[in-house]
């Protein structure tokens, strides 16, 4: 019987992305959380996603160890699976179930690259970029990276783009640049923020904190909100221009017009800290209510402290609370997972505590990435309280929650 395609896309996908870190993958279908795509970068592989919550391994599925996973990789790149060959590229380049070796990998991203996954074209691009595998040159690299930009990888046209920056010899080719992240897909405005992105980092060249600013400010000035965060931040620390807080502000202020959250959520620290402006508690509320209701999970979670609390002259609201504790989980928010956890565990406001539903978002919470000492032994206690059909109804319960949140988050954008 054949492989689902899903399950063993999904499958490799955990594979390259590093999860065998931990010793062991489950062979089974997971959640894409931590990438997009069947193929995975280089660049994915070395940082998995944060806020990754993954299903449960279900009862019955076997776990493989990492060379046996190699192994069964192997086996599936040598059958000609396009996808089981990007997956062996990328083992052999982090050295995961064998012995690192660059030359097979290189090897294995042509061959994946034969087969027309854009992604290896890509990894091809960076392998001749550093020299990983074969002879550097920057001509080869330039050559792949552009077949890739072709092939609509985006993090090809940022690699030309920053190349461009680079110049031959060092000279910035700015006009360049920013055409080729105009071919990443980016508006005029973000590929102007991007390119002080690169000025500010050193990207392709020595950072240049004033070109960064300049660049921030012509975004800012074509309409972009994140741009005037960015200018904001500049004339608050001082990077490429004097420090100027009521400039900070205002630029903080037009981004939060313009809807940005983490703009709302910085003038809310500000108004509370008394930094730059005259402290007052009740414009920071204020402020934390846009940034929330503008999607940022943090300040969404902070309410919810506030009403459980009473803090900033606000009355104890245990209802509110908890709504705000939800949404700020549907954000993706850790903090807030636990705190929903602690929620129920605890059994505030005169409710009698709910173990069932403290065991389900203790583990959403702890899938998410949320570690603390005694964690397991918590867990335990609170399995103690159930019944075996009321854990895994919990589970259960869990694992839906994170199916849903994923399904969400890669649902396309309403533009």
């Amino acid at each position: 019987m054949g492989r689902n395609p899903k399950t063993f896309s999904s499958t490799l996908a955990v594979l390259a992305i590093g999860a065998l870190a931990a010793g062991a993958v489950a062979l089974s279908s997971v959640s894409a959380w931590a990438f997009s795509g069947t193929v995975v970068s280089q660049a994915a592989a070395a940082k998995p996603a944060q806020a990754a919550p993954q299903p449960a391994a279900a009862g019955g599925q076997r776990t493989v160890s990492a060379q046996e996973a190699f192994a069964l990789v192997s086996q599936e790149a040598g059958k000609g699976q396009a996808e089981a060959m990007q997956a062996l590229a990328s083992m052999y380049d982090q050295g995961l179930g064998t012995a690192r070796n660059h030359t097979k990998a290189l090897e294995w991203y042509q061959k994946a690259a034969a087969a027309n996954l854009p992604a290896a074209v890509y990894q091809i691009g960076l392998a001749y970029e550093i020299g990983r595998g074969v002879t550097a040159s920057r001509d080869k690299a330039m050559e792949y990276f552009q077949k890739a930009v072709t092939l609509k990888v985006p993090e090809a046209s940022y690699k030309l783009a920053s190349m461009a920056m680079a110049g031959v010899p060092p000279k910035p080719n700015e006009k360049q640049a920013l055409e080729e992240l105009k071919a990443a897909g980016l508006n005029n405005a973000k590929a102007m923020e991007a390119l002080g992105n690169f000025y500010e980092n050193g990207v392709g060249l020595a950072p240049n904190f004033t070109q960064a600013f300049n660049w921030y400010q012509k975004a800012a000035d074509a309409g972009l909100a994140e741009a005037y965060f960015r200018v904001g931040t500049c004339y608050e620390v001082g990077l490429g221009t004097p420090v100027d807080p009521q400039k900070a502000v205002a630029n903080f202020q037009k981004a939060s017009d313009m809807k940005m959250a983490g703009a709302a959520y910085k003038l809310a620290g500000m108004y509370m800290a008394g930094s730059f402006v005259k402290a007052d508690t009740k414009k920071a509320l204020d402020y934390m209510v846009i940034a929330a209701n503008n999607g940022h999970g943090a300040a969404a979670n902070e309410l919810g402290v506030v009403h459980l609390q009473g803090m900033l002259d606000q009355p104890v609201n245990i209802d509110e609370a908890l709504k705000m504790f939800n949404r700020s989980a549907d954000l993706g928010n850790i903090e807030a997972m636990k705190n929903i956890a602690v929620f129920y565990k605890n059994g505030v406001g005169g409710r009698k505590p709910d173990p069932a539903q403290s065991l389900k978002w203790y583990i959403i919470a702890q899938k998410a990435g949320y570690q603390a000492d005694g964690l397991e032994g918590l867990m335990g206690e609170i399995k103690k309280e159930l019944k075996p059909d009321q854990i895994k109804k919990s589970e259960a319960e869990a694992d839906k929650w994170i199916a849903d949140f994923t399904a969400k988050r890669q649902a396309p954008k309403k533009s």
